[in-house]
């Protein structure tokens, strides 16, 4: 496949299963409306579905795995980091869009901002009521936490507490229990009984 035709391969295989087009012209740095030739050179060797509106998606998941482990380790993060400020920027409102945020931010080595953004995610989802989504964004969040270290010490904290109550719900006892003595611990040598 041509040069641009593979640019676009990749970093569609970074931004998702349904992918909007426009987002793809952003991230690869495309003039608006120059990919139309790229998306049909990737449809017609199979490795997109035919664009439906202005939203494409590759056509399996192998495909995918594929064209990602073609991209060199600065690429990606750059990748990353730019579907992120292009996700940022173009949509007012980022419900819904935390998650996905959170993703590209951990890929672009900015597990601070990722971390920002899991708990964005998590209070949606806690209004929701969507327990099982908060308690996998509380485990992605517990990876961060372990990476960042100290400095995280105090979103750890308001994730447990803010996890705890959906956490149990789902019978997740023991998982929440390994937490609560450390929270307390926090709580005591910081002098914060809040």
């Amino acid at each position: 496949i041509s040069p641009a035709a593979r640019a676009m391969a990749q970093a569609l295989s970074l931004l998702g299963e349904h992918v909007d087009v426009e987002l793809v012209e952003t991230v690869v740095g495309a003039e608006p409306g120059s990919l139309v030739q790229e998306l049909m050179e990737l449809e017609q060797f199979a490795f997109i579905h035919p664009t439906a509106g202005r939203s494409t998606h590759m056509r399996h998941q192998i495909i995918s795995e594929a064209c990602a482990n073609t991209i060199p380790k600065e690429r990606r993060r750059e990748l990353h980091k730019t579907a992120m400020a292009a996700i940022a920027s173009r949509y007012g409102n980022l419900d819904g869009r935390y998650e996905q945020l959170a993703f590209h931010a951990e890929r672009a080595g900015e597990d601070s901002a990722a971390l920002d953004y899991l708990w964005q995610a998590g209070l949606e989802a806690r209004r929701n009521s969507a327990a099982a989504s908060l308690n996998l964004i509380f485990d992605r969040a517990l990876v961060l936490i372990d990476r960042i270290g100290k400095p995280a010490e105090d979103r750890y904290v308001a994730f447990v507490l803010m996890a705890f109550a959906s956490t149990v719900q789902l019978g997740e006892f023991e998982k929440m229990n390994t937490h609560l003595p450390r929270i307390i611990d926090l709580a005591r040598r910081r002098g914060r009984p809040e």
